[in-house]
């Protein structure tokens, strides 16, 4: 029975093992299938890049090749300019005629347009230089330079203030043959961008490059031409055409890429651009392409030309399309690499059929299809001789992989103390052993996980906390603007949010020297508040944190040797003072306590210190809100009252209140009922769409009104009217103010005046008889009084003298 039952799991577990190994010989068939296409495809790609870097390759040759053949002819350029300055030089000193004008008719070299001006003939060495179109006939001084350095040549007149010049003498030849003279270069392009050449040439400096000129392409060098005075007027020119480097499109011709590549140059810019320069075999040169499509309805040759305008010196860049030949049954796939010379304007192209650059890929993927024939037939010998080995230890490997099966399963059920009893040094009996150490360690790192998330959630939630309640904080202090009553809401909003033993909030006197205990959490900051509990700045936790603008914790509040202890609150374990900073001042500071130790953490004194700079802020506006107020409110007061008591005192002595004007005339008014008009401060009145009232007021206060009236056939009062009545109300209202302060000015001048004339008259003598009798007619007289009386004597004696 045993041997029977044996054999059920070992025929079992060598049947998995079969199965195992099959899978696995699939599975390593499926990977190397995957790997080799996948090292296939990177071959793929690193050949297709090297064959792209290949292509990139010859055009950056080609550009190199142009840009040396450009400095070789540079220098030439460079080389002709400094003979040409050497030969005007000797020619004599140019300078524009002073006497003598010549009428030309000048023809824009771009637009052709034509326009008649007189300029003072251009003399070199005091001699014209003509106005010669012929080139049988010679001309000064450039056909004297092209005889020695060949090329062209030429002298330009300013024509203007914008520096336009004006061809005067020139070997430069016209379609027709004959010499440019009377031909100008303008200073702004057809397109409206400047001239580089006049740009360079107005400030003075040389400018070398490329230009275009009665259909050719100049490399050119330009100077500009002074007289003996330093006044710029005119430039001069030598230039070697282009195309002239038939070597070098030769060159170009002659590269070689792959079987069927080929290289390309297309003009970037001005009238070559989208231009065959160089195309395959010279066979479209000078055909533009910039407007022909390709069987795709693409325009390549703008691609090509808009990316090569946008690449940096030497950069290469790439571009894929199709493009079919007149000898082409369909479009194939073209892969070009160009670069971009900006000084000729040149798109230095290679391209290449895509199949050709990739026609390796067959051979690589023939290779890789029978490496994996290989491989399965391998594979297929290898899985044979592993079953066999299999069957063979099933029986010996089933026992002990069952016993730690079951042990698995239990573990994974929950079961953490469980361990595996396997009494065997094979790998069998090393496995259990490492099953079990597993387990156990499995055991303490769950321990430890708990532990640390039971941590962790804990300080989250302080944190939370705090934060929730800096926020509440935050909220109730930036609504509170009385200075008390913040004091006193903000410490039992802090000790209920934050969960303190005690808080209690320190402002330092205007001198710097004490911080006094301004508001305190329960009994104890009752008591202590009682007793104006004070701290010198600079001693203890709060003096401290006062004088250096810097939080400060004591972790054990016994173990700190600052702080200052105070019996009324015997129960503090821990205690953290936090400045309170505002507008760069210490304003004071805040005590938190606990009566737990360590209760705070580097992370909770941020979250605090947030808070206290909060209050420290909302107290410091809470101050100035006050302190504006009151001023303001006793300005308004003292303006109101005086201006009232003015007016009122202005209104009493007049009999006319107002008046009155209608067609009949302007009548006075007696005392017009203010109340009965329902005026508030600054807000006009419609009585009726007719009639509408309007305040007279001066410094808020009311004053007088304005009433008016439309006829009855007139339209009501619109809001524009309205605005312009208000405006000369308002005005009204200031030349009334101005007016009743010259009055009362006037008034004031008279009384002292009057006071200065008696005084003047009580002075004349020193006899006290005569100065009372002087006194006595005087103040009647003046003053108008039909009796007036002046007593002398003691308190007593008067009073009988007046019964």
């Amino acid at each position: 029975m045993s041997n029977w039952r044996d054999l059920r799991i070992g025929a079992k577990i060598g049947l998995l093992s079969v199965g195992g190994v099959f899978i696995m010989a699939l599975a390593l068939w499926s990977i190397a299938s995957w790997q080799s296409g996948v090292f296939s495809q990177r071959v793929d790609q690193e050949a297709a890049r090297l064959a792209l870097n290949d292509l990139g390759d010859i055009a950056l040759g080609i550009y190199n090749m142009v840009r040396a053949q450009d400095e070789t002819v540079q220098r030439q350029v460079n080389a002709n300019l400094n003979t040409a300055r050497y030969v005007l030089e000797q020619a004599g000193s140019a300078e524009s005629s002073t006497e003598r004008t010549t009428a030309w008719t000048a023809v824009n070299q771009y637009t052709l347009q034509a326009v008649p001006v007189r300029l003072p003939q251009m003399l070199v060495g005091g001699e014209w230089l003509g106005e010669n179109a012929n080139p049988e006939v010679r001309t000064p001084v450039v056909d004297d330079i092209v005889d020695l350095v060949g090329g062209t040549a030429a002298i330009f007149q300013r024509i203007n203030d914008a520096g336009d010049m004006l061809r005067v003498a020139t070997n430069v030849l016209t379609p027709d043959g004959r010499r440019a003279i009377g031909t100008y270069i303008p200073a702004v392009n057809p397109d409206g961008t400047s001239n580089p050449v006049i740009a360079a040439v107005l400030r003075g400096e040389t400018y070398r490059g490329s230009v275009y000129a009665f259909g050719d392409w100049y490399l050119a060098a330009y100077e500009p031409i002074y007289d003996e005075l330093g006044n710029l007027i005119g430039m001069l020119y030598v230039g070697v055409k282009r195309e002239a480097v038939e070597s070098l499109r030769q060159a170009i011709l002659n590269t070689r890429v792959g079987d069927s590549g080929y290289a390309f140059v297309l003009g970037a810019a001005g009238e070559e651009r989208g231009v065959y320069i160089v195309s395959e075999g010279g066979q479209l040169d000078g055909v533009n392409m910039w407007d022909t499509p390709n069987s795709d309805g693409r325009y390549i040759a703008r691609e090509l030309i808009d990316a090569g305008l946008a690449l940096q010196p030497g950069e290469i860049g790439t571009l894929s399309y199709r493009w079919q030949t007149p000898d082409e049954e369909r479009p194939y796939v073209r892969i070009s690499r160009f670069v971009y010379y900006e000084p000729w304007d040149w798109l230095i192209g290679v391209t290449a059929y895509e199949d050709e650059i990739l026609a390796y890929q067959k051979v690589l993927d023939g290779g890789r299809t029978d490496m994996l024939r290989t491989l399965a037939g391998v594979g297929a010998l290898i899985l044979l001789v592993v079953i066999g080995l299999s069957i063979l230890l099933a029986r010996s490997i089933a026992g002990p992989i069952n016993r730690l099966a079951v042990a698995a399963q239990e573990i994974a059920a929950g079961k953490l103390d469980l361990q595996v009893d396997v009494r065997r040094q094979d790998e069998a009996g090393m496995l259990a052993q490492s099953f079990n150490q597993m387990t156990a360690r499995l055991r303490d790192l769950i321990a430890s996980l708990e532990t640390q998330v039971a941590e962790r959630t804990r300080d989250l939630t302080r944190r939370s906390t705090y934060l929730a309640g800096t926020a509440e904080v935050a909220r109730v202090v930036n609504q509170i603007l009385d200075v008390e009553l913040l004091l006193e809401q903000v410490v039992e909003l802090i000790r209920e949010s934050f969960n303190l033993y005690y808080v209690g909030l320190f402002l330092a006197d205007d001198v710097h020297e004490w911080a006094i205990l301004r508001a305190g959490t329960g009994e104890a900051g009752r008591r202590m508040l009682a007793r104006q509990h004070r701290i010198r700045i600079g001693e203890g936790m709060i003096g401290w944190s006062i004088a250096h603008a810097q939080p400060r914790i004591a972790l054990e509040v016994g173990e700190d040797a600052v702080r200052l202890a105070t019996s009324e609150l015997p129960d503090t374990r821990s205690e953290a003072a936090l400045p309170l900073r505002s507008r760069g001042r210490v304003l004071g500071a805040i005590s938190v306590q606990s009566d737990q130790s360590a209760a705070f953490d580097e992370s909770v004194i941020a979250v605090l210190q947030i808070m206290a700079d909060q209050v420290a802020v909302a107290l410091d506006n809470a101050r100035l809100f006050t302190q504006a107020q009151e001023a303001l409110e006793a300005e308004r007061r003292a303006y109101g009252n005086l201006t009232q008591q003015a007016w009122l005192e202005t209104l009493r002595a007049r009999t006319e209140r107002g008046y009155r004007c209608d067609p009949a005339g302007v009548h006075p008014l007696e005392a017009p009922p203010l109340a009965s008009t329902g005026i508030s401060f600054a807000q006009p009145i419609r009585e009726d769409p007719l009639t509408v009232a309007l305040p007279l007021q001066i410094r808020e206060q009311l004053v007088g009104l304005v009433r008016l009236r439309k006829p009855q056939d007139a339209a009501a009062w619109g809001p524009e009217e309205l605005a312009v009545v208000a405006s000369i109300t308002e005005q009204l209202s200031m030349a009334l103010e101005s007016a009743r302060l010259y009055q009362e000015s006037q008034s004031r001048a008279q009384q002292e005046r009057l006071v200065g004339e008696i005084t003047a008259r009580i002075r004349e003598t020193l006899d006290l008889e005569r100065m009372l009798r002087i006194a006595a007619e005087e103040l009647r007289t003046r003053l108008g009084l039909e009796r007036l009386v002046v007593h002398l004597g003691v308190p007593d004696e008067t009073q009988e003298t007046a019964e």
